[in-house]
């Protein structure tokens, strides 16, 4: 009778820690997470101790890590990605999870069958829930590398569009110059040096809002923060649009104690550039697009507003 009890109990503990254990490892597609329960799990049924290693990482139950030996053996094990099968070192027994890592465990007295069977039992799911894992986790960076794709084609073809409208317009420019300047009065040939001039700018803005995006994805784009004035950041980005403008009107008020901020005046210019020309070039003619400025919490806010064309 006693025998049977200790065997109804070790059933009863292992149904019960193979649901936990089940639950816990379908709950997520961390694979770290997903080791670091496996091994208290695996430690729980052999009544002992366990560790897990994989992803170039090793987790242990308890504070105490395994003994060295232990750790080689399974870290020579795991390099030799060898086929499922568990062996014995040094008192443990070391179990691959295939592409997953590799397990150990250890029991502190002899385990009952059940218990035996348990500590498999989760070796398997703890194996195919890392599995479930990866395989998540290259389905999202395979996803992500196709928006990332998406994003880089739609992003080319609208900047092919953008360098092309200043070309064309530097090209036609350059090219009167050549063919006609004589036969044109020096008012014509300075409008057309000054179309040259701005679509050059504005190709120049181009080149340096490309090459600040490239160094924000690699994160190499330093900012280099110091207090400026901002009224004189806003008139020289206002001076830009002088021409481009046409027949629109640009305004611009700074409110009470904000006219001086703390920033990069070079970056803060460049995304003011481009807000603005998306205002001037989708805003009907003879709008008037304000730019104002208010002290926020302790922050400077530069808004610009103005109408939408209706074809927008």
């Amino acid at each position: 009778l006693r025998v049977e009890a200790k065997r109804a109990d070790a059933r009863a503990r292992a149904t019960a820690v193979r649901i936990d254990a089940t639950r816990e490892v379908s709950a997520t597609n961390d694979a770290t997470v997903i080791r670091a329960r496996l091994a208290d799990h695996l430690a729980t049924a052999a009544r002992g101790r366990a560790l897990v290693l994989g992803d170039a990482r090793e987790i242990w139950s308890g504070d105490l890590p395994p003994p060295p030996m232990v750790l080689s053996a399974a870290r020579a094990r795991a390099d030799r990605d060898e086929p499922v099968g568990t062996v014995d070192a040094a008192g443990w027994s070391l179990r691959s999870l295939g592409k997953g890592g590799l397990a150990g465990w250890t029991s502190d007295e002899a385990p009952e069958p059940e218990e035996e069977a348990l500590v498999e039992i989760l070796a398997d799911a703890g194996a195919a829930a890392i599995g479930r894992a990866e395989l998540a986790r290259a389905k999202s960076e395979a996803e992500a590398r196709a928006r990332t794709e998406d994003l880089r084609n739609a992003l080319l073809s609208s900047i092919s569009h953008d360098l092309r409208t200043p070309l064309a317009a530097v090209l036609a420019s350059a090219t009167s110059l050549q063919e006609f300047g004589d036969r044109f009065d020096a008012g014509t040939r300075r409008d057309l040096v000054n179309t040259i001039q701005e679509e050059a700018e504005r190709l120049n803005a181009f080149v340096s809002n490309l090459l600040n995006m490239t160094r924000l994805e690699s994160g190499a784009l330093d900012s280099h923060r110091a207090p400026f004035d901002l009224g004189e950041v806003v008139e020289r980005t206002r001076q830009r649009f002088e021409r481009m403008r046409g027949g629109r009107t640009i305004t611009w008020k700074d409110g009470d104690d904000a006219d001086r901020a703390v920033g990069d005046p070079v970056l803060v210019e460049v995304a003011l550039g481009n807000v603005l020309e998306h205002a001037v070039l989708y805003s009907p003619e003879g709008a008037t697009i304000s730019m104002a400025s208010t002290r926020r919490d302790g922050d400077v806010v530069l808004a610009v507003a103005g109408p939408l064309l209706a074809s927008v």
